[in-house]
C-alpha cells in the first residue's frame, strides 16, 4: 500500500482482512502516519517506495493526484499490478504511458472508480438501457483534502465515469460554469453534455456544503431510477398501463449489501489471479478525465467571457 491517509488507510486495512492475501507492508512520505498504520496492521513500514515494490506483486496507489504518475510507473516497471485511486493522473498523456505500459508488462492497471461497486449501481446496471436524461448531485461538506485539484477532478469525476459507463455515445457539446469558493480552485460546478445520441447529462457538484448528498437519476423510455449512493438505496419506477391510461408502478429491486472497497479491491485481486480485464480500466480512467477537462475548459472559456 503506497499512501495510507484518508482512503489509503481503508485499503490497508481490507488487504489485512482479506483471506488468501498478505498485506506486506505500507509506505507514506509522512513516516509517522506512515509508522502508526503499520503497526496498528501489524505489517511493515518501507520509508521508500521502490523498497516496497521489489516485495510485492500487487499495489494500492493513494497518493494525493499530482503524485499518482511516478510510484505507478515504478510499479509497472517492477512488474506489479496496480490499482491507482481516482483520477488516475493528472495529465492524460501521463495516463497514455501507464496504460501502454500495464498492456506491454501483461499488468492489470485498475482505476479506483468506487461507484462502479456501489451495491445500488451494481443492481440497476441491467435495468438502464439508453437513457434520454441523467441528472447527478454530488454534494460534500468543506475538506482542505482534495483542494489541490478543481472539484470536477475530485468529485465530479466519479458522476463522468459513471455517465460514460451507461452512455456508449461521444459527447458532442459542453456547458459548464464554476466558481472558486474556499480555495484557488473551482469548488462548485455544473455541467450540461449532450451526446451525440440526443441524451443530455446534468452534473453538479460542490465541496463547500453543510451537507453531503450523493444521488443520480436515470429517466429512459419505459423506466425511471433514483439512486442514492450513501444510503446504497435505488428505486424503480416502471412504466405501464392501467384502464388503457399511462402509469408508473414502483418495482422492488434487490440490493445486496456490500463495502465498495472491499468488493473494489476484491474485483481487483480476482483479475490478477484470472487475467481478466478489470471493471474499470486504465482506458476508463483516461476517458473519465479526459472529459472532465474537457469541463474545466469549458467553465474556463464561461468565467473569461464573464470577465469581459
Amino acid at each position: 500500500m503506497i499512501g495510507v491517509g484518508y482512503l489509503g488507510k481503508h485499503h490497508a486495512r481490507l488487504y489485512n482482512e482479506m483471506s488468501g492475501v498478505q498485506l506486506v507492508g505500507v509506505s507514506d512520505i509522512n513516516c509517522n502516519l506512515g509508522i502508526k498504520i503499520a503497526e496498528k496492521l501489524g505489517v511493515a513500514f518501507f520509508t521508500s517506495a521502490a523498497e516496497l515494490l521489489k516485495e510485492v506483486d500487487v499495489v494500492s496507489i493513494s497518493t494525493p493526484t499530482a503524485s499518482h504518475y511516478e510510484p505507478a510507473k515504478k510499479a509497472l516497471l517492477s512488474g506489479v499490478h496496480i490499482l491507482v485511486e481516482k483520477p488516475i493522473t493528472e495529465r492524460l498523456d501521463e495516463a497514455d504511458e501507464l496504460i501502454d505500459l500495464s498492456r506491454e508488462k501483461g499488468l492489470v492497471l485498475q482505476v479506483g472508480h468506487i461507484e462502479r461497486f456501489n451495491p445500488a449501481i451494481i443492481a440497476v446496471s441491467n435495468l438502464v438501457k439508453e437513457p434520454m436524461f441523467i441528472e447527478a448531485q454530488r454534494i460534500a461538506i468543506y475538506n482542505e483534502r482534495g483542494t489541490d485539484v478543481a472539484v470536477i477532478l475530485d468529485l465530479m469525476v466519479h458522476d463522468i465515469d459513471i455517465v460514460l459507463a451507461f452512455l456508449h455515445s461521444d459527447v458532442k457539446k459542453i456547458e459548464a460554469v464554476g466558481v472558486p469558493i474556499l480555495s484557488e480552485e473551482y469548488d462548485i460546478a455544473n455541467a450540461r453534455l449532450e451526446f451525440e445520441n440526443g441524451a443530455i447529462a446534468n452534473l453538479t457538484t460542490s465541496r463547500v456544503s453543510y451537507k453531503k448528498e450523493r444521488k443520480i437519476r436515470f429517466f429512459q423510455k419505459d423506466m425511471y431510477i433514483s439512486i442514492d449512493y450513501l444510503s446504497h438505496q435505488a428505486d424503480v419506477w416502471r412504466k405501464t398501463e392501467v384502464n388503457g391510461k399511462p402509469y408508473v408502478k414502483k418495482e422492488e429491486l434487490e440490493i445486496i449489501p456490500k463495502e465498495p472497497l472491499r468488493a473494489e479491491i476484491e474485483s481487483f485481486v480476482r483479475c490478477v489471479r484470472s487475467g481478466d480485464s478489470p471493471i474499470v480500466s486504465g482506458k476508463d480512467g483516461k476517458r473519465a478525465i479526459q472529459l472532465a477537462y474537457r469541463i474545466i475548459e469549458s467553465m474556463d472559456e464561461h468565467r473569461r467571457i464573464m470577465s469581459i
